[in-house]
C-alpha cells in the first residue's frame, strides 16, 4: 500500500513528468499517474491528495496510500 518515486530523466520511456500545483503558495505537486495505477491495478474513484507525503534519506518520495484525502479539499 505504498509507492515510492524516485527521479528520472524527462527522456526515460517510464518517466512521470511533474507539475507545480500553485495552491495558495503550499508548493504541491501533481504527478500525472494514470498509466502507473492501470498496470499496477491501483483504481482509486477521484484524484487524490497524498496527506503524509516524504522523501526518504536516498531521495525516494514516498507515498501512503493509507494516508490519502480527495485533491479537491485542497
Amino acid at each position: 500500500s505504498t509507492i515510492g518515486i524516485s527521479r528520472a530523466p524527462a527522456s526515460r520511456r517510464n518517466a512521470f513528468r511533474l507539475k507545480h500545483k500553485d495552491l495558495q503558495g503550499s508548493g504541491g505537486r501533481i504527478v500525472y499517474a494514470s498509466n502507473f495505477c492501470k498496470f499496477n491495478h491501483i483504481m482509486p474513484q477521484e484524484t487524490l491528495a497524498f496527506t503524509a507525503a516524504e522523501v526518504d534519506k536516498e531521495g525516494v518520495l514516498i507515498l501512503d496510500l493509507n494516508e490519502v484525502a480527495p485533491a479537491r479539499s485542497f
